[in-house]
């Protein structure tokens, strides 16, 4: 045997004593090997706590035998008639969400209906079934629904400030104030929470529609104070983007509310926020200041925001403003500088109509007859408007002139589409007419001659008014020849309409 072939056998011998080697650790690794190890073992070998065990008890399956039918399981407590309405009931509700879902609503609400009718009681299905009921245009079902889940829930303010907020829609504001007050009162409510300030601020809004401003005042402090300090309150950011975006809930507005509850030193904090904003115009906030810095008897002040105002040259605020100037300078002591302040201002902004009449009136007052003509007159070539025929009727009343205090009256008169606007300074020009019994005789001698003859002047506006001051005056007699001059107008104007018309269609084609 070569060298060679005795190294292969060694080899071969290497390889087959490995294999033996490793068979035998996978038999002993193997479940298959260690079952056949246990079952060839004692017991007693095997574990201390088996001695005294045989091995074919070791291995012996006690299943009992299946029985014929399976037992009935027992309820720990019988169902009664209520349990079993409530399961109804919530059959009835799970059918309405499902219904829902795929947007059949009406379905949806018809479920959701049988829910309550099987069980009155479920508070969680009027939740469902209300907005959706509002959704649908059943608005008397819904807010039927609606008081039904008040009663069962009265601490639930999410609910009662839901009902609220619908009543409100539908034009039921003290029905929407009672319920949101609830909401507002409910122990269950966080007072220091988003949810409070949304509550408040409904109800503050809700306050200032119905005319109630010091309760108004009140619930808007929450809000004025949520706005800011928002971290106190824990508001998220879309609540706070909520009350900045809100034109009823903006500084601004919120000033304006205590202004009118006569807070003037929390208007003012507010107010100075908003100025402060880059959204806010200044001139507009600056006259809002002027009136509450005012009623803190600090005129100097005033006056300053005041003239803030008028160098933007605003005319949002009317004649108030100038109103205000007349206030503030009094408050100074300073009376006597109103119409040298209000010539400088119409120097200034020479096409603002109402500072112009305004202006015109002080001289009224002043005696300054032929100043105050000229400016009322220059002014209503320039543009017609109410105001400046009540300031000539004024000034004509003054004067004791009644043919021109009539036309200037007609004319005011037949300006309807101002008149609501000028409702209290010609009542009160009117007032002051029928104060002076020779004025009244005057007029209606004026009035007595335009309206004879066969083509009398007396126009239609002209006859109303003279009838109305005479009736006021129990002069009854003039005041029925004037009533028969209206009625004649108003045939007249009958009869010539046609002809207008036709006249208009000629001239058309």
């Amino acid at each position: 045997m070569t060298q060679t072939q005795r190294r292969i056998g060694r080899s071969r011998q290497f390889w087959l004593v490995l294999c033996l080697v490793l068979g035998e650790v996978l038999a002993v690794a193997s479940p298959v090997s260690a079952a056949r190890r246990v079952a060839q073992n004692p017991a007693d070998e095997f574990h201390p706590t088996l001695r005294g065990i045989g091995r074919a008890e070791l291995f012996r399956l006690d299943t009992p035998e299946p029985p014929e039918k399976p037992e009935k399981l027992k309820p720990v407590r019988d169902r009664d008639a209520d349990g079993q309405k409530r399961i109804d009931a919530m059959a009835w509700f799970m059918k309405g969400r499902f219904l829902e879902q795929r947007e059949e609503f009406k379905a949806a609400l018809e479920a959701y209906e049988k829910a309550v009718q099987i069980d009155p009681g479920a508070a969680e299905v009027y939740r469902a079934l209300i907005p959706l009921a509002f959704g649908l245009n059943e608005a008397d079902k819904a807010m039927n629904y609606a008081l039904k889940a008040v009663e069962l829930t009265p601490d639930d303010f999410l609910m009662l400030q839901r009902v609220g907020i619908h009543m409100a829609t539908k034009d039921k504001v003290p029905e929407a104030i009672r319920l949101i007050e609830q909401a507002s009162r409910s122990a269950k409510l966080d007072k220091l929470s988003g949810q409070y300030v949304s509550i408040m601020r409904d109800l503050a809004l809700l306050y200032l529609i119905s005319g109630q401003i010091e309760k108004s005042a009140d619930a808007f402090e929450v809000v004025f104070d949520a706005k800011t300090n928002p971290e106190k309150f824990h508001l998220d950011f879309q609540m706070k983007s909520e009350l900045e975006k809100h034109q009823r809930t903006t500084y601004e507005a919120i000033g304006q509310v205590f202004l009118e509850a006569k807070r003037p030193d929390r208007a003012i904090v507010a107010l100075e926020r908003a100025a402060n904003t880059k959204k806010s115009k200044p001139g507009n906030i600056s006259y809002s200041l002027a009136q509450a810095y005012l009623m803190t008897e600090r005129p100097d002040k005033a006056l300053d925001h005041l003239q803030t105002y008028f160098d933007a040259q605003l005319q949002s605020k009317g004649k108030g403003a100038y109103q205000l100037l007349a206030e503030i300078l009094k408050a100074q002591g300073k009376s006597d500088t109103l119409i040298s302040r209000l010539e400088q201002l119409a120097e200034k902004d020479q096409f603002n109509q109402t500072l112009q009449f305004f202006l015109a009136r002080q001289y009224v007052d002043a005696n300054r007859f032929e100043d105050a003509e000229a400016r009322l007159k220059k002014t209503l070539e320039r543009e017609k408007g109410i105001e400046g025929y009540i300031g000539l009727a004024a000034l004509y009343r003054r004067q004791n002139k009644p043919a021109e205090l009539l036309q200037a009256l007609s004319q005011a008169f037949a300006r309807e589409s101002e008149l609501a606007n000028a409702a209290e300074d010609l009542e009160r020009e009117l007032q002051a007419i029928n104060a002076d019994e020779k004025l009244v005789t005057g007029l209606l001698e004026v009035g007595a001659k335009q309206a004879e003859g066969d083509s009398p002047k007396l126009d239609f506006a002209s006859s109303v008014l003279l009838a109305k001051i005479a009736t006021q005056n129990k002069q009854y007699d003039p005041a029925e020849k004037f009533q028969g001059a209206r009625r004649r107008d108003q045939r007249t104007i009958a009869e010539e309409q046609p002809r207008r018309l036709l006249v208009s269609a000629d001239a058309s084609s």
